[in-house]
């Protein structure tokens, strides 16, 4: 092939390139925007207050057990409702339970954050996870044997974490996420280890 037809091939191609980039950014913010949207809508039409998560009967259930009480008692029970529903709750409230319905482990796990007031646990949980998520998104790819630019392995990385059903386990504060996170950080590291 001359070298003025590889030339005008190439610029063909970086011209129709060019042309998708807005395209393909587009779908790019839409892929990010739009379960931020969604996860914006639900919080506008049914909001929840910031009581009404995953962590909050955990927290109580452990700071409970930390302070000699039973977890799974009645009494803690009573605890966690009014911590989740802002209020006692009676037989005539048509409501989920909210309860400690977790192994015993659990405790020795959040043991350490116990003693954290309800903001700043839900703050340190969220500071954890968060990074401990993009790490693993990060690790998956590596796991998977995919041999993928930097650049665009942050991209993949970034729409994983946008993903919606991330986004309501962050809104939800929802424990599994970084058990999660930490099992594919712990195939990561068995991998290392069967191929060294």
């Amino acid at each position: 092939m001359p070298a003025v037809t590889q030339l005008e091939a190439a610029e063909a191609s970086s011209g129709t390139s060019l042309s998708r980039r807005p395209a393909i950014l587009a779908l790019l913010a839409a892929a990010i925007l739009l379960p931020l949207w969604h996860i914006h809508v639900i919080d506008r039409d049914y909001p929840l207050p910031a009581s009404r998560n995953d962590l909050i009967g955990r927290w109580v259930g452990t700071r409970a057990a930390l302070h000699g009480k039973d977890p799974y008692s009645q009494q803690v029970f009573d605890e966690i409702q009014a911590a989740y529903y802002g209020h006692a709750i009676g037989a005539a409230d048509h409501v989920p339970d909210q309860a400690f319905n977790y192994p015993a482990h659990l405790v020795v796990l959040l043991a350490p954050f116990a003693s954290l007031s309800w903001p700043a646990f839900r703050l340190t949980f969220l500071f954890a996870v968060v990074p401990l998520l993009l790490l693993s998104f990060g690790l998956g790819i590596e796991l998977l044997g995919l041999r993928i630019p930097p650049n665009k392995t942050a991209l993949i990385v970034l729409l994983a974490f946008s993903s919606w059903p991330v986004l309501f386990g962050l809104r939800m504060l929802q424990p599994a996420l970084p058990v999660c996170a930490l099992v594919l950080v712990a195939c990561y590291l068995a991998s290392r280890q069967q191929g060294a």
